[in-house]
């Protein structure tokens, strides 16, 4: 800790043996879409404490600002919106490679 505070750039040089998975990126890494999955709570606790502490409208800002932020990123990324409750584990709301084509 010391060391570091000092200003030691080997500080934290890792030792053993090198991680296969921890390599370089290509540039085939660089065009390859992202694939993210956003999971999303539809459960009946979110429309009954809305009233509370308004869960249910937080949870719909933030889900819309994420799609928002990805808007026109559809050639780097590629994002589902699913739901899960105590009665379903996937209601489907948007498809991978299929964003929503306007705000209605």
């Amino acid at each position: 800790l010391v060391d570091g505070a000092a200003g030691e750039r080997l500080v934290f040089k890792r030792r053993g043996k090198p991680d296969p998975l921890d390599r370089k990126p290509t540039e085939e890494d660089e065009f390859r879409k992202r694939t993210l999955l956003f999971l999303v709570d539809v459960s009946g606790s979110m429309y009954r404490f809305q009233m509370m502490d308004g869960r249910l409208a937080r949870m719909l800002e933030a889900t819309m600002l994420v799609m928002e932020a990805l808007e026109g990123l559809e050639g780097k990324y590629e994002y589902a919106i699913r739901g899960h409750s105590g009665e379903s584990d996937g209601v489907e709301f948007v498809e991978f490679g299929q964003p929503p084509s306007n705000r209605g």
